[in-house]
């Protein structure tokens, strides 16, 4: 799975024992060992309200959405109710005789259970009053969490200190059933999706059960200390376990391998929720925000038709109506492949090595298998990699295979030719095998777009595909040597950007890289221009407009297409035209290539015409445009350094910097020395008005600058007498 998490926010807190997130709107309740609850905005990430509910810590809360109400234990065996929203207190209950540590809500029906360390859990019914239904006894210890059979909510687990894990149905007051094989104490469970039930313990591991057959499948290890909590996600194919070691691990829900382990620094962590793909956690010491996402691009375009995965479901629009949204399909989980046929008539998604075609029209599903890395060649013919094999199909069966010993990656670049990351390096293969070339480094994105073949991995690396060198090999049948087609691609230039996401359109290539959006233009010479700033993820591009997602829906931006369009024409040599409305845009285009006489044909303006001359050298015509102050101080620099002296004194005497016409003058002419000593003398350059009248052969006014000083009958004896 590509999942990728970045901490958005931590704030100091007392310690954190409890995280509930409502189901449909944006709050979250945090239960405090303070005895105190907070409400928090968990898409603005700032607290709402604090209420102090008593003394003594409280360890577990639950949000109750049919009736707005959240239900909070303690410590004192209380179970308090509060309003959701004006946050008052309603009424309080005494629910057992010791510490209550979980209070668990049925998802149907009107009742909740409740958990605690008087050994014993509790069923209570609210459709009137607060009425308890049943005790359960047979735990030897105090119970630490309770969760509902998903398949069957008329079954529930618990589990223990006298670690192990305990079957239940509502209507018994003893257990059904019981999972052992903890060593120590077990602090808490959850299902996962199936028939899988994970619980973490005292022992430091996680144990993942056969819930029908009550064997453990497999032991999880890792944290160094107890595991406090087990929870799974609902927009990752992930489970998340917290410790006493500060760590969260995150698992895969599938292969049960760790994915993910992230080291907190407030201290022991005891509780998670996520939602939406925003992870809140709580430790010790820190309430930590989270933002996660899928790695892989989730978008999709196919002419005018863009499909997108958000929330484990699939969505349509249509380019030319993106306000209009359909949900396609639940698909239950979070893709981290999306693909779309050339004619959008197929989707695919792949999820952790396996992969589903699906029609477009009604979302029925037409086929699945193993594999990665999936590419449609045309609507029933497609291309995936499983393990080091390269399989093509072609209307759901396998009409060639390639194998390639240590392949990662594979790209369908065409129908001849497909390129493969190998160890460190992306070597590009004809479709039958043969080994082609190679890339000097391994890529992320790689596209073939006519004749030219760009590889983004750290940089974007641009070749030309001489074809007919290929092609020659292949219809003369030549046997390819070992080392490959050394002229098969030949090296056009390196950009430094690192790509996030792509599309191409005839010979551009458009990207997005930390947030802005770029356009690669193809030729023997590529140019990148940044064109807007782009927080998303590119679909495609479709009569002049960029279409991208961003925070699950589809957003678009213009580019100005006649100046696209010009700037081809400059790149490939072309005759261009150039309209009013393009004219700033086209002579900064013209100066980024080096350009200038282009640049200054365009020009209208004195401003910009006298830049341009400067950078052409054309010192004399740019005099005739200077008309400031700071021009002239600029020009006269420029003329000093290409050993104009008397027309940089003549700038530097217009623009009234007499320092630098003091400099100019005195290796030239010397007929402004004496302007340039009184003016100095004005200004108080005492120094530099004392050189220019010594140069200009004024002594006496030097012998004025010197008067009172120890230097004065010096100067009088060498120079007046």
């Amino acid at each position: 799975m590509k999942f990728k998490r970045t901490i958005q926010k931590t704030f100091g807190s007392s310690k954190i024992k409890s995280i509930q997130v409502h189901p449909t709107k944006p709050i979250g309740i945090m239960g405090l060992f303070s005895g105190d609850i907070q409400v928090w905005d968990i898409d603005k990430m700032g607290m709402i309200n604090s209420i102090h509910v008593c003394n003594e810590p409280i360890r577990t809360c639950a949000i109750l959405s049919r009736m707005d109400w959240v239900l909070v234990g303690s410590d004192n065996g209380k179970v308090s109710i509060y309003e959701l929203g004006k946050y008052r207190k309603i009424k309080m209950f005494h629910g057992h005789d010791d510490f209550i540590r979980k209070i668990e809500v049925h998802p149907q029906e009107p009742m909740f259970l409740t958990a605690s360390d008087d050994s014993t859990l509790k069923s209570w019914t609210y459709e009137e009053e607060i009425v308890q239904k049943m005790v359960y006894t047979g735990h030897k210890h105090f119970v630490m969490d309770v969760c509902f059979y998903p398949n069957d909510c008329s079954k529930f687990v618990s589990c223990s200190l006298d670690s192990t894990i305990k079957v239940w149905h509502i209507g018994q007051p003893h257990c059904v059933k019981t999972f052992k094989g903890h060593a120590s104490g077990v602090n808490s469970i959850c299902f996962l999706s199936g028939d899988y039930l994970v619980s973490g313990a005292d022992d430091l591991t996680l144990k993942v059960w056969d819930f029908q057959t009550t064997q453990c499948i497999t032991t999880l290890a890792g944290h160094t200390n107890n595991v406090n909590k087990v929870y799974p996600f609902s927009s990752f194919s992930l489970f998340a376990s917290c410790g006493e070691d500060g760590s969260m691990r995150l698992w895969n829900s599938k292969t049960f391998k760790q994915e993910d382990l992230i080291m907190l620094q407030g201290g022991r962590v005891w509780d998670v929720k996520e939602k939406d793909g925003r992870i809140i956690v709580g430790c010790d010491e820190e309430l930590v925000f989270i933002n996660a996402w899928q790695g892989s691009s989730l978008v999709r375009m196919s002419r005018n038709r863009i499909f997108y995965s958000a929330s484990g479901s699939m969505f349509g629009t249509r380019s030319d109506n993106i306000g209009v949204v359909k949900e396609l399909h639940n698909i239950g989980f979070y893709p981290d492949e999306l693909e779309v046929s050339p004619s959008g008539k197929t989707i695919a998604v792949g999820n952790e090595g396996e992969f589903k075609i699906f029609s477009s029209l009604g979302f029925r599903n037409k086929f699945g298998g193993e594999g990665r890395d999936f590419h449609f060649i045309e609507d029933d013919e497609f291309v995936v990699r499983n393990g080091e094999v390269v399989n093509f199909y072609k209307k759901a069966e396998v009409i060639r295979s390639i194998s390639i010993k240590g392949i990662s990656k594979v790209f369908f670049l065409s129908p001849r030719l497909i390129g493969c990351n190998v160890c460190d390096q992306t070597r590009i293969y004809l479709s039958t095998g043969e080994f082609v070339s190679s890339v000097s480094h391994a890529s992320d994105h790689l596209a073939m777009i006519g004749d030219f073949l760009i590889a983004c991995g750290a940089f974007i690396s641009i070749y030309r595909v001489d074809h007919e060198v290929i092609n020659g090999f292949i219809e003369q049948e030549i046997e390819i040597p070992e080392e490959g087609i050394k002229e098969a691609l030949i090296h056009l230039g390196t950009e430094y950007y690192s790509v996030a996401s792509w599309c191409a359109k005839e010979d551009v290539f458009y990207f997005v890289s930390n947030g802005k959006g770029y356009y690669l233009i193809l030729g023997d010479k590529p140019y990148v221009y940044h064109f807007s700033s782009i927080d998303g993820t590119i679909a495609g591009v479709e009569n002049g407009v960029l279409f991208y997602l961003r925070d699950k829906s589809i957003e678009c931006k213009r580019i100005d297409g006649e100046f696209l369009e010009f700037q081809r024409s400059v790149i490939l040599g072309k005759e261009y035209k150039v309209t009013e409305g393009i004219r700033s845009k086209a002579i900064a285009f013209f100066e980024s290539l080096e350009m200038h006489e282009n640049a200054l044909d365009l020009c209208i303006d004195d401003n910009q015409r006298f830049e341009i001359l400067l950078k052409l050298d054309r010192y004399d015509e740019a005099f005739s445009k200077a008309n400031s102050i700071v021009k002239y101080d600029k020009l006269g620099r420029y003329f000093l350094r290409a050993g104009e002296l008397p027309k940089a004194s003549e700038c530097f005497l217009k623009s009234r910097n007499w320092v630098s016409l003091l400099l100019s003058d005195i290796l030239s002419s010397k007929k402004n020395l004496s302007l340039a000593a009184s003016e100095c003398k004005k200004e108080g350059r005492l120094n530099h008005a004392f050189f220019a009248y010594l140069k200009s052969g004024q002594y006496i006014e030097c012998a004025k600058l010197l008067e009172k000083t120890p230097f004065s009958t010096l100067f009088a004896k060498n120079y007046l007498d």
